[in-house]
């Protein structure tokens, strides 16, 4: 059903309505914006002029999630009463003002998503999957340590993808299980039998992107050396994007095979901040998407992703590594030197004139860089090297918004 306006509130206008605002969020098409507020929550219509559509005051609430443009509304309470227990799930109908579900929890409720077939709630340790129609629970994941309640989830009208990102729990090893080199690891690094464990995962930032509708794990990214601070898929589910508590980058997998050799490093800045939120916006007049990062500074940083769509061959390799990932994720530096280098200073040409960066000066710097992290490859081993690429080889923003305070 379409979003119904509720009645109007109470009398005394603006003044009467002395409220917190305590979460915001968009819907999945950014046309409905819902304020989750100390007194309820409110929907407002971004095609309307940020017109007030629907006001409820059930009490403090710290999570609203809308489902596009319906009268589907989810909500967290804030705790100030048994019934508002951040443990609990609510699920309305905005044109009845009637509860659907009432769903409790063991942990609080750090985050929720939801889209056409899926509805998603993510718990500190766990995210829990249940059939939207049915409100059945479908699937359990056991992630890091999030009480941020990092996830990303896609927004397929469709219905026809349902994709989410969450921390990992433990993290493939580069060597199988039952091999000769993992039984004889001797790293101390948590890897046994095939895996790190959840310290080893939390502390890399390690994503896991879950297909909801055939419930199987779709890719594995070790993202970033620090824990997770936010992810976001683009609209078409290609893209995901994620940063870290260090904050200082923000990279860009493509999907299905997330191969680290198409992946995009943004520089957001020297000194570490939190990153709150990433968000892709539109295609640019010049060509790529544009992609925003928020952080605990006041500051919003827009960078340019270039896409791979007139370069078919990028793309072939892509989906075809994904069967081969485990093989790619054994190979020495050396190999893994030999290999990419072709395909790499290929794909940053093809970057750059995308870009349309013409300046020999500004290409030979680029170039630079790119040697000195293979050189820093060969001398200190791939670790090293990414460190490189993240201070040599990072691309920078193309605007920056600083929020009045």
């Amino acid at each position: 059903a379409p979003l119904m306006p509720g009645p109007p509130g109470p009398p005394g206008g603006e003044a009467a309505d002395a409220s917190e605002v305590l979460a915001v969020s968009f819907n999945q098409d950014q046309s409905c914006l819902a304020v989750a507020t100390t007194r309820g929550v409110k929907i407002f219509s971004l095609d309307a002029g940020l017109e007030c559509v629907f006001e409820h005051r059930m009490g403090a609430c710290r999570i609203a999630e809308m489902l596009f443009r319906s009268s589907l509304l989810v909500v967290v309470g804030a705790g100030e009463t048994h019934d508002m227990s951040p443990r609990r799930l609510k699920v309305f109908n905005t044109s009845t003002r009637a509860v659907i579900a009432d769903l409790p929890f063991p942990d609080t409720i750090a985050a929720v998503r939801l889209d056409r077939q899926k509805l998603v709630v993510v718990e500190a340790r766990r995210a829990t999957i249940f059939d939207l129609a049915t409100l059945a629970t479908q699937r359990e994941i056991a992630t890091a340590r999030n009480e941020r309640g990092v996830v990303a989830m896609t927004a397929d009208e469709t219905g026809e993808t349902s994709l989410v990102a969450l921390p990992a729990e433990t993290f493939a090893a580069f060597t199988p299980p039952g091999t000769k080199a993992n039984k004889t690891n001797t790293r101390g690094d948590g890897q046994r039998d095939g895996v790190f464990d959840s310290r080893v995962a939390s502390r890399l930032g390690v994503v896991v992107v879950h297909d909801c509708l055939n419930h199987h794990a779709v890719c594995e990214i070790r993202a970033h050396r620090a824990p997770l601070a936010a992810m976001a898929f683009s609209s078409d589910g290609r893209y995901l994007a994620t940063a870290s508590e260090r904050g200082t980058v923000v990279r860009v997998h493509v999907l299905p095979a997330a191969d680290e050799r198409f992946t995009k490093t943004f520089r957001r800045g020297v000194q570490g901040a939190v990153v709150r939120q990433i968000a892709f916006g539109p295609k640019t007049p010049n060509g790529g998407i544009a992609l925003a990062a928020s952080s605990e500074k006041g500051t919003v940083h827009v960078f340019r992703l270039a896409t791979f769509e007139d370069d078919d061959e990028a793309v072939k390799k892509n989906k075809n590594a994904s069967s081969l990932r485990a093989s790619e994720l054994n190979r020495t530096s050396s190999d893994a030197r030999d290999a990419e280098g072709g395909d790499e200073r290929k794909t940053k040409w093809q970057t750059w004139r995308a870009l349309g960066v013409g300046a020999s000066v500004a290409a030979t710097a680029k170039l630079a860089g790119a040697v000195s992290v293979k050189l820093a490859g060969a001398a200190l081993g791939r670790e090293l090297a990414r460190s490189a690429a993240d201070a040599l080889d990072a691309e920078r923003e193309v605007a920056t918004v600083r929020l009045p305070a």
